[in-house]
C-alpha cells in the first residue's frame, strides 16, 4: 500500500544548504520546513540526530549529543507523519574531519584492563556509537570498548581491554 499526501498551498520541503554549527549541531537552510503535524528528523553519515528543531520555515537545527559525526557527505532532513515521509536531502556536503586534540597521556593500566582511555576529538564519539565494528579505538592492537554513558560531543571514552603483556605471560 502506498500513501501520498499533497501539501496544502505549500511545496515540499527543500534544503538549499547545510552547515555544521559548533560541536554538536547541523543547521539546514531551505524552504517549507514548517509543515503542520509532521515530525522532523535528520541523519548524517548514517547516524540519526538526537533531536531536530524547526527554527522557522527556512531553518532547522539538528543536534547530535555525541557530536556531529566525522564524515564528508550530504545530510538528510526528513518530515514524517504516520506512514508519510517527505525527504529533503541537502544539495551540499558537510565536512567534519577527524582532528584529535589530545588523548590520555602518561597512560598506565593493569594487564587486566578496565582502565578509562579518552580521546579529545569532536564527533568521534558519534561515529564510534554509530558503527562500533568498523570504527573503534585500538590499544595495543586490541579494541577499546566504547562507553557512550561517559563520552560527550568532544571526548570519546573507552575501557581498555585485557592485554597480554610480558609480565602477564610469565606470571599467570
Amino acid at each position: 500500500m502506498c500513501q501520498y499526501e499533497q501539501l496544502d498551498s505549500a511545496g515540499f520541503p527543500v534544503v538549499y544548504s547545510s552547515d555544521s554549527s559548533g560541536d554538536s549541531s547541523l543547521v539546514f537552510t531551505g524552504t517549507n520546513f514548517d509543515i503542520a503535524d509532521f515530525t522532523a528528523s535528520a541523519t548524517f553519515a548514517g547516524i540519526s540526530a538526537d533531536s531536530v528543531v524547526i527554527d522557522s520555515a527556512t531553518q532547522a537545527t539538528a543536534s547530535f549529543n555525541l557530536g556531529v559525526p566525522i564524515a564528508n557527505e550530504s545530510p538528510v532532513l526528513a518530515f514524517t507523519k504516520d506512514l508519510v515521509i517527505h525527504y529533503a536531502p541537502s544539495t551540499s556536503s558537510v565536512t567534519q574531519e577527524l582532528l584529535v586534540a589530545s588523548s590520555s597521556s602518561g597512560f598506565e593500566c593493569s594487564f587486566a584492563g578496565g582502565c578509562e582511555f579518552e580521546v579529545t576529538s569532536t564527533g568521534l564519539a558519534s561515529i564510534l556509537k554509530g558503527d562500533s565494528t568498523a570504527n573503534y579505538i585500538s590499544v595495543c592492537d586490541e579494541k577499546c570498548i566504547f562507553d557512550e554513558a561517559i563520552s560527550s560531543a568532544t571526548v570519546a571514552k573507552c575501557k581498555v581491554p585485557k592485554l597480554s603483556t610480558v609480565y602477564s605471560n610469565l606470571n599467570f
